[in-house]
């Protein structure tokens, strides 16, 4: 909700970034998804990758929809109307939760899993282009580089199984880093926002999400102050100070450490 709070208003600035996409990117952008659903749909044959995870995943998203919680059922009757015994999983659930949506507006089954798991893969392709055209600012080279992403044969088989989170951790670490480019671009508290709470999504998919923190201040230290270690003294200095003076971006940063270690 806050992420979608936060795109919503920050879209001028987002718009912005994009402004340069013309019609001939758009098409080309058309192009490769339909040859990667068609091609996908086709020819690469859906299978389960993971025997007993995506089982679980699933478990516990029918779980959310019938009751109301995460938990995996260990033992109850048919499609989980009744679980009598539960256990919490120790892997993220998020991609159970996005999977209880779309059982309950598809319903619950493999078929449904299935498409999902396909609409993630095509939405990466999506995120992908975005992040490439944000990065150099150049319509050819986002779109030469989302072709050969769509190409790369791991996309189309993590698309044809049925609950893996990886390929939605991967999709979710896409739109972190094109929202990290555009606050690194703006610079204000609504795309700090938006970045924070695409971030993370990122995290809440797979535990080694958290490495991402450490990834994107690298960026942000490296882009701002280089390499020069007296020269990123004096910076962080001023960054602080900064922050300090600065108390909604205060409050957006106490609200994702909040949401980071909920417990």
């Amino acid at each position: 909700i806050l992420l979608i709070y936060s795109l919503i208003k920050g879209r001028k600035y987002i718009r912005s970034e994009l402004d340069g996409i013309d019609k001939h990117a758009v098409l080309a952008l058309v192009i490769i998804l339909l040859f990667f659903l068609s091609f996908s749909i086709l020819f690469v044959h859906p299978v389960e990758q993971l025997y007993f995870d995506e089982n679980i995943y699933q478990g516990i998203a029918i779980n959310i929809l019938h009751h109301g919680n995460a938990f995996w059922c260990q033992y109850g009757t048919g499609y989980l109307t009744s679980c009598f015994d539960s256990a919490l999983y120790h892997d993220p659930v998020e991609w159970s939760f996005f999977l209880a949506i779309a059982f309950g507006i598809f319903g619950i089954g493999t078929a449904t899993a299935y498409n999902t798991q396909l609409a993630i893969g095509a939405f990466s392709i999506i995120l992908f282009f975005l992040m490439a055209y944000v990065a150099t600012k150049k319509r050819g080279i986002a779109v030469a580089s989302t072709l050969a992403f769509s190409l790369m044969p791991e996309l189309f088989i993590w698309s044809r199984t049925q609950a893996d989170p990886d390929l939605p951790f991967m999709a979710f670490s896409i739109l972190s880093f094109f929202l990290f480019l555009v606050f690194m671009r703006k610079r204000n508290n609504t795309t700090f926002a938006m970045f924070a709470f695409g971030l993370l999504l990122s995290i809440y998919m797979r535990t080694e999400g958290i490495l991402l923190i450490g990834i994107f201040l690298l960026l942000f230290l490296i882009s701002n102050f280089g390499i020069d270690k007296e020269s990123i003294k004096d910076k962080l200095r001023i960054v602080k100070e900064e922050i300090n003076s600065n108390p909604k971006f205060l409050l957006i940063l106490l609200i994702f450490m909040i949401l980071l270690f909920p417990q």
